[in-house]
């Protein structure tokens, strides 16, 4: 037991985020930095729960709540947390894994659905299962593998139950996203791949909806994707995205749809009519936003009327 000097741990930790950092790593990321030991883990796992814990009396204080009524819970927190860090382990050894978002689970359940309902309720868990995520995405290892494409959609939707449960977490899950959009598995058929990687544009296409649609665009632009792809990408969001719309997401979307590998996707023949007119009418709703119409004149810039008028003779 740490006894009075619980706060005055977290606190430090909170005050050293490298430290943090490399608790995470220790417990979550698989390969050489995860700690085999029980009891070891088990005191990585007891730190973050005091961590945890110094971060909610902080808030409620910040708030002027009165910190005294948080349930000093850190034995349950580090059982939690825990338990997540050996579900990840337990997951690798699998050929595949059911997630679903709902933070109740009854005893029995799948260790999918366990691990989900853990990371709904606990943010360092969902943190830790992002950490795994991203070390499984990252490796060759198990791309090549034969569970990739049985694992790989349990991953990508685990990825989007935390997005929605744990806004902060969204950077982290749109990083995922684009690893999977990178993946060739050498023995997947084209189709199987292709699946795969819709699912990730889907994840992308929720994170768009919640307010992301900036960073999104701004990534797709460098990713690389293929033509069909990104008709794909595109059809789906020119049926999504409604007026009124800002400058930022104007320019972003503006950079995207200007790239080569993108006037050559959308004007082919491939992508179809009823898109292209929503696209039309895109470009309509941003020449009006950049006009006295849009209210925004004071704020377009000449650069920002020329980049509309530009994508308009490109795709007219």
């Amino acid at each position: 037991s740490y006894g009075n000097d619980k706060l005055l741990i977290g606190d430090i930790l909170n005050a050293h985020p490298v430290a943090l950092t490399a608790l995470m790593d220790y417990l979550f990321r698989p390969g050489r930095l995860r700690v085999r030991s029980l009891e070891l883990r088990h005191r990585c796992a007891k730190l973050m729960a005091l961590a945890s814990l110094a971060v909610r009396k902080a808030l409620a204080k910040s708030y002027g709540e009165d910190d005294a009524a948080i349930e000093d819970n850190v034995d349950e927190f580090t059982k939690v947390v825990l338990r997540g860090s050996q579900l990840c382990e337990q997951i690798e050894t699998m050929v595949s894994f059911t997630v679903v978002d709902d933070a109740n689970f009854k005893e029995g359940g799948s260790v999918g659905r366990e691990l989900s309902s853990l990371c709904i309720k606990n943010p360092v868990v969902a943190q830790g299962a992002l950490i795994w995520s991203t070390e499984r995405a990252s490796g060759v290892e198990f791309v090549d593998s034969a569970a990739y494409p049985t694992l790989a959609p349990g991953i990508l939707g685990l990825a989007r139950i935390i997005s929605i449960h744990h806004p902060l977490s969204r950077p982290s899950v749109q990083k995922i996203a684009f690893q999977f959009l990178k993946h060739s598995p050498p023995e997947l058929s084209f189709k199987k791949v292709e699946a795969l990687k819709e699912q990730a544009l889907r994840l992308l296409l929720w994170l768009c909806t919640e307010g992301d649609a900036v960073r999104v665009f701004s990534a797709i632009t460098s990713a690389g994707l293929d033509s069909a792809l990104l008709r794909y990408f595109m059809s789906v969001v020119l049926q999504a995205m409604q007026p009124a719309y800002s400058l930022p997401l104007i320019r972003s979307m503006g950079a995207l749809l200007s790239s080569k590998r993108c006037v050559d996707a959308l004007r082919s023949p491939h992508f179809d009519a009823s898109s292209k007119g929503l696209l039309a009418k895109l470009l309509v709703d941003f020449r009006e936003t950049c006009s006295a119409k849009g209210g925004l004149t004071s704020s377009a810039t000449a650069n920002d009327k020329l980049l509309v008028a530009n994508l308009t003779s490109l795709y007219s």
